[in-house]
């Protein structure tokens, strides 16, 4: 999950009824921040990376993102009407953060959450 991008991960049963619920969460959270530290990049970024972008924005959101890791960029502004290319970039693992900049309320919201 988290090579996949995944921005979230859970645990059921282990946490909330096993008998070590914090040794669970704890293992979890070693096993993330470890899995982080690999320079991979997901598959699931813009599909399968063997294959090319179906969409303009995809395409546009992985070169833009390829750009970023092999640069000395410290962020990114993004101005967009829909927030797709944006989101495509959000997929792709590496710690330059994106700013969003739209003048829709939609907008806005979708690429917030």
């Amino acid at each position: 999950a988290v090579l996949d991008g995944t921005d979230a991960v859970m645990l059921s049963g282990e946490s909330a009824a096993g008998k070590y619920p914090l040794e669970a969460v704890l293992a979890m959270h070693r096993t993330c921040l470890e899995t982080e530290k690999q320079k991979v990049m997901p598959s699931s970024a813009t599909r399968d990376p063997r294959f090319p972008p179906m969409t303009v924005d995809e395409c546009i959101a992985r070169q833009a993102m390829e750009t970023a890791h092999s640069m000395p960029i410290k962020a990114i502004a993004a101005f967009t009407a829909t927030g797709n290319t944006t989101l495509y970039m959000s997929r792709h693992l590496g710690d330059v953060p994106i700013y969003a900049v739209t003048a829709s309320k939609e907008t806005l919201g979708r690429v917030t959450l």
